[in-house]
């Protein structure tokens, strides 16, 4: 357990010292189980696909992942470019949990979330609140190769309506339908903000 970094220090400081050992126990277990599951992946299906292993900012070279890397065939850990650059790049992407998971949905681009083990509340954000993870292997391989898999995010639709029709367009649109009307009559209803 490297009780010197970062995370852990933050953790102790603001949760105590038991829960930062769990929360550090459960990232080690988590972290574990999906690089199995990637190994098993590629194995199974490394003719037609590659993972690009795109860390945390805060995740050091010599990590498993990296060693992983080293020797798995179709498995490539690169932190260089950003997050947003890997999305745009991206048929799928994989979390456990990470706030990019906004902006793989303002892409429209698939999101397969997947947690081994249940993070305890602490380590989770509300964007994930009501989303699907997926708990075993199989269920994982089968949301990949899903062409029309991809994740609701109930609580960011609750916040913001993408739509194809840019937000500031909409917004024009509704004050020049106001301008033009000799009475303001405009409905106003707290559930369908622009935004």
């Amino acid at each position: 357990i490297d009780f010197q970094s970062e995370n852990y220090i933050w953790n102790e400081t603001h949760y105590g010292t038991e829960a930062a050992n769990n929360i550090l126990s459960i990232e080690r277990k988590t972290q574990n189980a999906i690089l199995e599951w990637f190994v098993q992946f590629l194995k199974d299906y490394g003719e037609e696909w590659v993972l690009i292993y795109r860390p945390h900012p805060g995740v050091q070279e010599g990590t498993k992942a990296v060693e992983i890397s080293n020797k798995t065939e179709g498995f490539f850990f690169i932190s260089d470019l950003s997050a947003q650059q890997w999305i745009v790049a991206a048929d799928k992407i994989v979390t456990n949990v990470s706030t990019m998971i906004s902006e793989c949905y303002v892409s429209r681009k698939p999101v397969i979330v997947i947690r081994p083990y249940q993070l305890p509340d602490v380590m989770d954000t509300a964007l994930y609140e009501g989303v699907e993870y997926l708990e075993t292997y199989d269920r994982f391989v089968n949301a990949v190769l899903d062409d029309e898999y991809s994740i609701n995010i109930p609580i960011f639709n609750k916040f913001y309506d993408i739509t194809d029709i840019p937000s500031y367009i909409r917004i024009s649109d509704e004050l020049e339908e106001i301008y033009k009307c000799s009475a303001y009559d405009a409905i106003w209803n707290e559930e369908e903000l622009l935004y």
